[in-house]
């Protein structure tokens, strides 16, 4: 399903069932983007169908071209914790992970790349060959035929651009 709201922004709606877990339990997951000049917002709905508490992980994975000769080094600023503790890797991020995230800043020498959760969630990266997987991850627990929401808000910021956004 896919509308568009105005000229502006861009609305794509997509929906899965399936089954998980030892029980299979019924699930029914939404997802949907909304795309406007300030970036991408993913929206995931997971509602729990089944009459037992679903309890999991819910991971979600981004995957991003960062050179074709994967030389180009990323830096990483991530704020994590109830006191918004600042951690920052420089150079490879291969195998780096971090709990209870609510911001990633990842840049390279043109672009800072940010992603916003409206949780915070567990996330790890693999840093390969030009290409940085991010995995995203919540541990859920949805009462039976109840749902949850989690978002994800996503914007690139041109090094070059003036009108920089200061997190």
């Amino acid at each position: 399903d896919i509308k568009e709201p105005n000229r502006q922004e861009l609305a794509i709606k997509l929906i899965a069932n399936g089954s998980v877990g030892e029980l299979n339990q019924s699930v029914v997951l939404r997802k949907n983007y909304l795309v406007n000049s300030s970036g991408i917002q993913v929206q995931y709905i997971l509602k729990n169908e089944s009459p037992f508490p679903l309890r999991q992980c819910f991971s979600v994975q981004s995957n991003f071209f960062v050179s074709a000769a994967g030389t180009e080094d990323l830096n990483a600023e991530v704020i994590s914790g109830e006191q918004k503790e600042l951690k920052v890797f420089s150079g490879s991020l291969v195998d780096k992970s971090c709990k209870d995230v609510s911001l990633v800043r990842i840049s390279d020498n043109e672009v800072t790349f940010v992603f916003e959760m409206n949780e915070n969630a567990d996330i790890s990266f693999c840093d390969e060959k030009g290409c940085l997987e991010v995995l995203i991850s919540w541990n859920v627990d949805i009462p039976a035929e109840r749902e949850i929401e989690k978002t994800i808000s996503f914007s690139v910021i041109s090094k070059s651009s003036r009108n920089r956004k200061k997190l």
